[in-house]
C-alpha cells in the first residue's frame, strides 16, 4: 500500500472514524480455535511431591466483535488524548476476512530452560478479497492475578527492559510483530502485508496451594502513521496518532501446583516404615 493510498484512507478515516456501522459479523474466527493440549502437567522441580499444571483458561480462543469496556479502561488509561485518539471500529465493513488460529496450546517447560509454564499462541488475519484494510497491527491488554496481585495493562514495550526496547514496536502496540520478518534486514511497516500475532508469556511455578492466571484481549487495528526503521512513531501531519481498534480474541491460563497423584498414599508408607523401624 503506498503513501498516497495510506494518506487518502487516512483522511476518510478522519472523516467517518466517529461514524457507528452495525455489527455485520464481518471477521470469522476459524482454525485450532480449541487448545490442544489444553493442559500441561509435570512434576515439580521447586516443590517436591507436587505436580505444577498450566491450562489454557479460556479453553478455546474466542472471538470478541467489539472491544470490551475492561479493554477499553486499559487502553484509554495508557494511550489518551491529546496524544492519541482512540476509534473502536469492531463490526464494521471496513476490514473483512478471518482470524485463522494456527495454533493455541499449554505448555510446562518447568525445570528446563526458562523454567516457566504458561500458553502458546498463534493467530493470522486472513482478509477476504476487496477489504479496505489488508494489514494489521496488533494491540493486546493482560489482567495477571495471583496471591496479593490484580493488575491490568497494556503488552506494549513499557514492560520491556530498557535493553530490549530500541527497535521494537513503539505506542501501544504489541512490541514484537514485523510484517516483513521475512525479508533481511528486517523492515518496519514498509511493505504492507497482514501479519499473525505469536506470543508465548510464562510464569514460574506457583506456591503450592495458589493460582497464577493470564487473561487477554487482542485486536487488529488500523493506523494512520508509520514506523521508522527503530519502531518509533512517524507522525504523518494530522494532529496526535489515530487508531483504529477492531475485532480481536480473548485468551490466557491458569497456573496451579498441586499434590502428585499417589503423593499423600507415598507419605502414608513412609509414616507406617518409620513406625515399624522404631518398634524393632
Amino acid at each position: 500500500m503506498s503513501t498516497t493510498t495510506r494518506s487518502i484512507l487516512g483522511l476518510a478515516w478522519m472523516v467517518f472514524g466517529l461514524v457507528s456501522f452495525p455489527a455485520e459479523g464481518t471477521i470469522t474466527l476459524a482454525g485450532n480455535t480449541a487448545g490442544n493440549p489444553g493442559v500441561a502437567s509435570k512434576a515439580c522441580v521447586d516443590h517436591p511431591g507436587f505436580t505444577c499444571q498450566s491450562k489454557l483458561a479460556p479453553a478455546s480462543v474466542t472471538l470478541l466483535e467489539s472491544p470490551s469496556d475492561w479493554f477499553r479502561g486499559v487502553l484509554n488509561a495508557a494511550y489518551g488524548a491529546p496524544n492519541w485518539t482512540i476509534h473502536y471500529m469492531g463490526g464494521n465493513n471496513n476490514m473483512n476476512g478471518q482470524f485463522n488460529v494456527d495454533y493455541y496450546r499449554a505448555y510446562n517447560d518447568c525445570g528446563v530452560g526458562d523454567d516457566v509454564l504458561g500458553a502458546e499462541i498463534k493467530v493470522t488475519f486472513v482478509p477476504e478479497p476487496g477489504s479496505l484494510i489488508n494489514d494489521v497491527l496488533w494491540v493486546s491488554a493482560y489482567r495477571e492475578r495471583w496471591p496479593g496481585t490484580d493488575n491490568s495493562r497494556m503488552d506494549d514495550n513499557s514492560r520491556l527492559p530498557a535493553g530490549q526496547r530500541p527497535g521494537t514496536m513503539g505506542g501501544p502496540f504489541y512490541p514484537f510483530q514485523d510484517e516483513d520478518e521475512d525479508v533481511v534486514p528486517g523492515r518496519w511497516q514498509s511493505g504492507f502485508q497482514y501479519d499473525y500475532f505469536y506470543d508465548k508469556p510464562g510464569d514460574p511455578c506457583p506456591t503450592p496451594g495458589t493460582t497464577t492466571s493470564l487473561y487477554f484481549e487482542t485486536y487488529a487495528t488500523w493506523w494512520d502513521d508509520y514506523f521508522a526503521a527503530d519502531g518509533t512513531i512517524v507522525d504523518r501531519g494530522e494532529p496526535g496518532h489515530h487508531l483504529y481498534v477492531h475485532e480481536g480474541f480473548s485468551w490466557g491460563y491458569e497456573l496451579t501446583c498441586v499434590p502428585s497423584p499417589g503423593a499423600g498414599l507415598l507419605a502414608g508408607f513412609g509414616v507406617l516404615f518409620a513406625s515399624a523401624r522404631r518398634r524393632r
